[in-house]
């Protein structure tokens, strides 16, 4: 049986009134958790979820700061949910938990690969939980099972200068406390 990713929503059904500038301000850019999870919830990244909009696209429709990457003022890549090597563990009691991944290439400006769990809930409700770096390195391209009440995370391809020949990243989630 092939994993689902939960639905993808319409941009044009989804309602983006919370999304104001202040919020865009605060939220456009990727971050690391500060502590061991931090629940980073946010309408922006919640309706970025939702409809997995490219951060290009984003970027035209939240009015994102203009930089390139090529530019002094470059500020960074933005937040997105567009992923390539992100991992779809579904829990036994309906929830989804989607782990990291990255987006786009190293050449494009929002490439990015990030170190987040997002939790779909059946109600369709969202968590999105943030790591350290130290405790959990930006991870894609690995494995997600489920194993009781943990789900065991096994390699990442992570970025060139972070990889280490001969070593294999395990990491372990518990699925109560979402404690990496």
């Amino acid at each position: 049986m092939k994993t689902k990713r939960p639905k993808r929503y319409k941009k044009e059904l989804l309602d983006a009134s919370g999304i104001t500038p202040e919020v865009v301000s605060k939220w456009w850019t990727p971050r690391f958790g500060l502590s061991n999870p931090e629940r980073m919830n946010n309408p922006l990244w919640e309706w970025l979820v939702r409809t997995r909009m490219e951060a290009c696209a984003a970027a035209d429709r939240f009015s994102y700061p203009e930089t390139s990457k090529c530019d002094d003022n470059f500020l960074g890549p933005a937040w997105c949910f567009a992923r390539m090597g992100q991992s779809v563990t579904p829990l036994p009691d309906g929830r989804v938990v989607l782990i990291s991944g990255e987006h786009e290439d190293h050449y494009d400006q929002d490439f990015n690969i990030y170190n987040d769990v997002t939790v779909y809930h059946p109600d369709g409700s969202l968590d999105i939980f943030g790591y350290p770096v130290e405790i959990f390195p930006p991870t894609d391209f690995h494995s997600a099972t489920l194993m009781g009440d943990r789900i065991v995370i096994i390699g990442n391809l992570g970025y060139p200068k972070d990889r280490r020949q001969g070593e294999t990243q395990v990491a372990e989630l518990d699925i109560v406390t979402w404690k990496m």
